[in-house]
């Protein structure tokens, strides 16, 4: 203004909204867009939302809830990561204005038609129900609920019986017990001999191993 003093100037963004208040909105939407493409700015998005949600209601037409969509669409996911990654999109011709996963909203610089996330959780060991909300320009909202497993355990080892035996002519170890694991057991052996029928998520096991003096695994 004077000597070494500046101020912002805005003039295609204060001219959308001139535009928008007299309610000329095609207008309104060029000025906001080249403002943007110029320079962005919080109250030019502002704007162009305003501009956006107005043209919707002069359309009368219905509109459709947001389409989210997730990377890993299983009903049921089971991970050990630490943390908990959330993956992949929110899509709507209406423009997407908020998105929240997990009760906390991301932060959006202005309305979109496709959202991307990748967001981190913290998810103790145990089962979660993860809600994941959006809503676009047109107060339409949709929802989505993920079961998300964590185990950061493995299974549990317990026995019940360790005794030497003489079987015929050689000698040979009994070995009983109990393995218990919430996400379920796929497999399991001592050494190697596999314990029959070792799925789901509790067994009983008695099996037979030779006796070597070796540890056994």
């Amino acid at each position: 203004t004077y000597g070494m003093h500046f101020i912002d100037y805005f003039p295609h963004r204060e001219l959308g909204i001139i535009f928008f208040e007299t309610g000329d909105l095609d207008a309104a939407r060029t000025h906001l867009e080249r403002s943007l493409s110029h320079y962005p700015s919080a109250k030019a998005r502002f704007y162009l939302d305003q501009v956006r949600r107005k043209r919707i209601e002069q359309s009368g037409l219905p509109a459709a809830p947001p389409a989210i969509t997730i990377s890993d669409d299983a009903p049921v996911r089971w991970t050990r990561q630490d943390p908990v990654m959330v993956q992949g999109q929110v899509a709507d011709t209406h423009f997407v204005s908020s998105v929240s996963i997990g009760g906390t909203p991301l932060f959006l610089d202005g309305a979109r038609q496709h959202v991307q996330f990748n967001v981190p959780l913290e998810l103790a060991h145990g089962s979660h129900a993860v809600a994941l909300a959006a809503a676009n320009l047109a107060d339409r909202q949709a929802e989505r609920e993920i079961v998300i497993h964590v185990d950061r355990q493995g299974p549990l080892i317990s026995l019940t019986r360790i005794e030497p035996v003489k079987e015929s002519q050689r000698s040979v170890v009994a070995i009983e017990g109990v393995i218990t694991d919430w996400a379920g057991i796929a497999s399991a052996r001592i050494d190697d001999t596999p314990i029959a029928h070792a799925k789901g998520n509790q067994i009983r096991f008695s099996v037979q191993v030779p006796r070597t003096g070796k540890p056994l695994h």
